[in-house]
């Protein structure tokens, strides 16, 4: 369930990104609170077997998804 969680966080958070806009990143973080607090009541009051799966799927998506730099072409040779 963290797991998906944190995909689902991570890929919502890279696109936040990319898009670069504040009304995205505010849905990341309510989600995430949201999420963190859900997991913390289904798990009963604990953060032990879920918030290192959550965070490292969070992370490990949110790099994948980040924007790769496209190297430009080079300009085409004047004869």
């Amino acid at each position: 369930m963290s797991v998906a969680a944190g995909v689902l966080l991570g890929g919502l958070a890279g696109e936040a990104r990319r898009q670069q806009s504040l009304k995205a990143y505010a849905i990341v973080v309510i989600a995430y609170v949201g999420a963190v607090g859900g997991l913390f009541v289904w798990s009963g009051m604990s953060l032990d077997p879920w918030v290192i799966p959550l965070v490292i799927s969070f992370l490990l998506v949110f790099v994948l998804w980040l924007p790769k730099k496209k190297k430009a072409p080079p300009p085409p040779a004047e004869d």
